[in-house]
C-alpha cells in the first residue's frame, strides 16, 4: 500500500468517528436497510475521485447479501438482543457482559472482512496512480460521493420509499466528508 493511502478499513474507522456520522449511518441502516459499510465504500471511492459503475456497485449489493446479511448482521441482532436481555433480566450481567464484549469483538471482525471484500471490487490495488495521493476536497469529490449513494440508493430501491429524501444523501455526505465542502 502506498504510504499517502489509507485502506477502507482505517477510513471508515476514522470517518465513521467523525461528529454525527454514526447518528446518521445508522438512521439510513435502521430506517432504510442500507449497509453502512457500502455508504462509507461509496465516500471513499469519492475521496479519490473514482465513481463507482453500476456493476460494481451491484457486486457490493451482492456481497452484503452474502456476508452482511448472512454474518455480520446476525451477530448485530445477538449482540442487540443480548444487551436488551441484558436491561430487562440483570441476573447473570457479569456473564452476559463477557458474552456482549465477544460478540460485539467479532461483529468488528466480520465487518473488518466485509470491508475488505467491498475494497476488492473493481481491481483497485493500493499501488494504484489513483490512490496514491488524495484529491484536494472540492465539489468534484462531492459530486462523485452523490453519484456513488445515489446509485446505490437506486439500486437498493431506497429512493422508492416513501419516507426516502435525496437530503439523506447530502446528510451522509455533510457528516462523513465534512471536510469535503472546503
Amino acid at each position: 500500500m502506498s504510504d499517502n493511502a489509507e485502506s477502507l478499513w482505517e477510513w471508515s474507522i476514522e470517518h465513521y468517528g467523525l461528529p454525527g456520522a454514526e447518528g446518521v449511518l445508522l438512521e439510513a441502516q435502521d430506517k432504510f436497510s442500507l449497509n453502512v459499510n457500502i455508504l462509507l465504500w461509496c465516500c471513499w471511492h469519492s475521496e479519490y475521485g473514482r465513481a463507482l459503475s453500476e456493476l460494481e456497485i451491484r457486486n457490493a449489493l451482492d456481497i452484503s447479501v452474502n456476508w452482511s446479511d448472512n454474518i455480520t448482521s446476525a451477530l448485530r441482532h445477538a449482540r442487540r438482543n443480548l444487551k436488551e436481555r441484558q436491561v430487562r433480566h440483570g441476573a447473570g450481567v457479569e456473564n452476559q457482559n463477557a458474552l456482549y464484549e465477544a460478540i460485539k469483538k467479532t461483529e468488528l471482525m466480520a465487518e473488518k472482512h466485509e470491508l475488505s471484500l467491498y475494497e476488492a471490487i473493481g481491481g483497485i490495488n493500493h499501488s494504484d496512480e489513483v490512490l496514491s495521493q488524495k484529491p484536494a476536497k472540492n465539489n468534484n469529490v462531492l459530486s462523485i460521493a452523490r453519484r456513488n449513494i445515489a446509485t446505490y440508493l437506486a439500486l437498493a430501491k431506497v429512493t422508492k420509499t416513501e419516507d426516502f429524501s435525496v437530503s439523506l444523501i447530502e446528510r451522509i455526505i455533510d457528516k462523513v466528508l465534512p471536510h469535503g465542502k472546503c
